[in-house]
C-alpha cells in the first residue's frame, strides 16, 4: 500500500512538473511575439543642432601661372613648398633666354629702322633746299619776263609776241615746278609716315618683348602659404601618384605653378545632408573644433549656402549634399596657436591689406576667389571682388575687349576673380595688339582693370549707372548688341574717361611707348623685381604659421534652434507612409498607426508638433511587416530532380 502512495505521488509530482512547465513555455510565448524595441516620448528643452565635418581653407588665394615665354618653358628657381612667403618674395623665375634674344633682335630692327627714318628725314631737308632754289629760279624767270612784257609799246609786234609767249612759258614751268616739288614732298613724307610707323610697330614689339621678359619673375602678390602645383604634363601609369612642380621641369604657358593661400583669413568648408540644409541660414553660430588643436572650441557662424547638391562618387558616399562655409574667430584661433598679441595684430593688418586689394581688383590675378566678397563662389568679373560687373552677371565686354588698343577699355573690365580667374586671361591679351606701348599696363591684370584706379566713391557712382542702364533687367539677357551699347554708354561716364582718349591718340601715349613697360602684368616695377628675394624655408616661421595649415579638419556643430518644453521622439521611430509621417504608439491591445506632424527636424530627432503626449511608447520598427518566407531552400531541394542536359 505503502509503495502504491509513493508511486501516486510521483506520478502527480511529474504531472504537476509538465504542467508548470507547460505554464512556463505558455507564458513566454507572448513575450517572443511581443519582443521589439520601442522608444518613449519625450517632452523638455530641446536645443537642434547639426553636426558636420570639414576642413580649413584660405579666404583668399593667388594663382601664379607660367608666362608666355614663347611656348613651353623651364623653371630655374621654385620657392619651397610650404614656405610661408610676404608680399613680394620671388616665388618663381623662368628660364628667359630665348626672350632676351628676341629682345636683342628686335632693339637691332628697331635701331635700323631708325636710322633709314634719319636718312629719309635728311633726304627730304636737302631735296626741299634744292626744289626751293628751283623755284626762286623759275619765280625769277616769271618776274623777268613780265618786266620784259611792259616794253612791248616800245618795240615791234613780233618782239612783243616773243616777250608773251616768253611769260606764258616761264608760268607753266613755275607750275610745273610746284607741282613736281609737291609731289615730291608728299612721296617723301609718306615714306617718311611709313618708316614712322614701321618704327612705331617695331618699337611695340620691342615692349612686348621686354614686358615678357619682365615676366619672367613671380613675385607673390600677397602674404600668404605656399602651394606647389602638381606636374600633370609628367604623365606617368594610371593610379601613380602626380608629382609636384620642381626646378627644371618644362611647363606650358597658362599653367598653374604655385597658389599662394593667405592664412590672415580661414574657413572651414564642409558639407551637409538635405535634411540639416533646410534648417540653415547664414548667420547662425556654430561651434569648430580642430583635430589639430584638441581641447579648444572656437566660435564661428555660417557665412554661405549652397543652393545645390552633389555627390562624390570616388568617395564612396553617394548621397548628395549641399556645400557650406563657415567663418572661424580668428583671434581665438591664434591665441590657440601661440600667437602674442603683436603678431595677431600683424595678422589682422595683413587680412586688411589683402581684403583691400581683393575688393579694389589689385590683387592676385587668377585667383581662386576674388575674396569673401568676391566673384566666383562669390566672384565673377566686372570689378574685381564681386563688383559693378559681377553684380551684373559677369562682363562679356571684358572677353571682347581683350586685345590690340581696345585692352585698356576692354580687358580692363574684365578683372576679377575666378571664379573671376578669368582677369589673368583678359589682361594677357592685353599684351598683344597695337597699343600695348606699356605691355601689361594695357591688360586687365595690371592694375585690377579698368576700375581698380577708382576711388570708392566713384565706383559707387558707376556701379549706380549700371544699375540704372540695365533697368532691372539681368545682363546675361541681354543682346550682344544692347551689351555693347550699355558698355560704351559706361565707359563714357568713367572718370577721365575722354582724357584716356586724348592721351591715347596724343603725345602722351607717344612717351609711353617710348619710355617701355615699367610693369609686369601683376603690377611690381622692374626695381621691385630686382630687389625681390626668396622666402625663408618652411619651418622658419611663427609657431602660428606652422601650425595653422589648410586642410585641417575641424568638426563643426551648428546651433540651429533652441526650442523650450518639445517633444520629442527619434527619426528612427517615423516611417513614411503616402507622403505622411506615422509612428506606431503602443496600446494595451497592441501598436496603432498614428499620423504626427513635424516642427522642426534634423537627421536624428523629430520635433513634434501634434499627434503625441509625452510617456506614450513607440515602435522603432514596423510591427506589421510580414516577413516573407525564403524560397531558397525550396528551390535547393528542387535541384536533384534535374537531369543533366535535360528539363524539369
Amino acid at each position: 500500500m505503502k509503495r502504491i502512495v509513493i508511486q501516486v505521488g510521483i506520478a502527480l509530482l511529474l504531472v504537476l512538473g509538465l504542467v508548470y512547465g507547460g505554464f512556463k513555455v505558455y507564458q513566454q510565448l507572448p513575450k517572443e511575439k511581443d519582443s521589439m524595441a520601442t522608444t518613449t516620448v519625450r517632452k523638455g528643452d530641446f536645443v537642434v543642432r547639426a553636426f558636420t565635418r570639414g576642413e580649413l581653407r584660405a579666404v583668399r588665394s593667388a594663382t601664379l601661372t607660367a608666362p608666355n615665354l614663347f611656348g613651353q618653358t623651364q623653371i630655374t628657381f621654385l620657392a619651397p613648398l610650404g614656405a610661408f612667403a610676404r608680399e613680394k618674395d620671388l616665388i618663381a623665375a623662368y628660364d628667359d633666354t630665348a626672350v632676351l634674344s628676341r629682345v636683342v633682335e628686335s632693339q637691332i630692327e628697331l635701331d635700323k629702322i631708325h636710322q633709314q627714318l634719319l636718312k629719309a628725314r635728311a633726304d627730304l631737308q636737302l631735296s626741299a633746299n634744292k626744289d626751293e632754289v628751283d623755284l626762286l629760279e623759275a619765280r625769277f624767270g616769271v618776274r623777268t619776263a613780265e618786266l620784259q612784257m611792259k616794253r612791248n609799246e616800245l618795240i615791234s609786234a613780233i618782239d612783243a609776241r616773243k616777250n608773251e609767249l616768253t611769260l606764258e612759258e616761264a608760268k607753266r614751268r613755275l607750275e610745273r615746278l610746284q607741282s613736281d616739288v609737291q609731289s615730291k614732298r608728299e612721296q617723301a613724307e609718306a615714306q617718311i609716315r611709313v618708316l614712322g610707323e614701321q618704327r612705331r610697330k617695331a618699337l611695340i614689339q620691342l615692349n612686348r618683348d621686354k614686358a615678357r621678359v619682365l615676366e619672367a619673375k613671380s613675385l607673390a602678390p600677397i602674404s600668404g602659404l605656399m602651394a606647389v602645383k602638381q606636374n600633370y604634363a609628367a604623365g606617368g601609369r594610371f593610379g601613380s601618384e602626380v608629382p609636384d612642380l620642381r626646378e627644371g621641369d618644362e611647363i606650358s604657358p597658362g599653367s598653374p605653378v604655385v597658389e599662394v593661400l593667405d592664412l590672415s583669413e580661414l574657413e572651414v568648408v564642409a558639407k551637409v545632408s538635405e535634411v540639416d540644409r533646410a534648417n540653415l541660414r547664414v548667420g547662425q553660430n556654430v561651434k569648430v573644433r580642430l583635430d589639430a588643436l584638441p581641447g579648444h572650441v572656437f566660435d564661428g557662424k555660417v557665412k554661405s549656402l549652397s543652393s545645390t547638391a552633389s555627390s562624390n562618387v570616388m568617395s564612396g558616399d553617394p548621397s548628395k549634399k549641399f556645400d557650406v562655409m563657415f567663418s572661424i574667430d580668428m583671434q581665438a584661433l591664434l591665441k590657440a596657436t601661440g600667437a602674442s598679441p603683436e603678431e595677431i595684430r600683424q595678422v589682422e593688418e595683413t587680412a586688411r591689406r589683402n581684403r583691400e586689394k581683393t575688393s579694389s581688383g589689385a590683387a592676385a590675378p587668377g585667383g581662386r576667389r576674388g575674396g569673401p566678397n568676391g566673384g566666383g563662389m562669390a566672384g565673377g568679373g566686372g570689378m574685381a571682388g564681386g563688383g559693378m560687373m559681377a553684380a551684373a552677371g559677369g562682363a562679356p565686354f571684358g572677353s571682347a575687349g581683350g586685345s590690340g588698343a581696345n585692352a585698356a577699355a576692354g580687358g580692363g573690365f574684365a578683372a576679377g576673380g575666378s571664379g573671376g580667374g578669368n582677369g589673368q586671361t583678359r589682361g594677357a591679351r592685353g599684351q598683344s595688339g597695337n597699343n600695348s606701348a606699356g605691355g601689361a599696363q594695357a591688360g586687365g591684370r595690371s592694375a585690377g582693370g579698368g576700375f581698380a584706379n577708382m576711388s570708392a566713391e566713384d565706383r559707387q557712382k558707376m556701379q549706380a549707372a549700371m544699375q540704372k542702364a540695365l533697368n532691372g533687367r539681368n545682363l546675361q539677357d541681354l543682346s550682344q548688341e544692347e551689351r555693347r551699347q550699355i558698355f560704351s554708354q559706361l565707359q563714357g561716364q568713367m572718370p577721365g574717361a575722354g582724357a584716356g582718349r586724348r592721351r591715347q591718340n596724343g603725345t602722351d601715349s607717344d612717351a609711353a611707348l617710348e619710355a617701355g613697360p615699367t610693369k609686369n602684368s601683376y603690377g611690381f616695377t622692374i626695381e621691385e623685381l630686382k630687389a625681390a628675394t626668396p622666402p625663408p624655408p618652411p619651418g622658419k616661421g611663427s609657431s602660428f604659421e606652422i601650425l595653422l595649415r589648410p586642410g585641417l579638419l575641424a568638426d563643426v556643430e551648428i546651433l540651429v534652434d533652441e526650442i523650450k518644453d518639445a517633444i520629442t521622439i527619434p527619426m528612427q521611430a517615423v516611417f513614411d507612409r503616402d507622403g505622411k509621417s506615422i509612428v506606431f504608439v503602443k496600446t494595451a491591445a497592441g501598436f496603432e498607426a498614428r499620423e504626427v506632424t513635424a516642427a522642426k527636424r534634423t537627421e536624428s530627432t523629430m520635433v513634434i508638433a501634434s499627434g503625441l503626449k509625452p510617456g506614450e511608447v513607440l515602435a522603432l520598427s514596423d510591427p506589421f511587416a510580414v516577413k516573407k518566407p525564403s524560397a531558397a531552400p525550396e528551390k535547393q531541394q528542387a535541384a536533384p530532380a534535374a537531369l543533366p542536359g535535360g528539363t524539369r
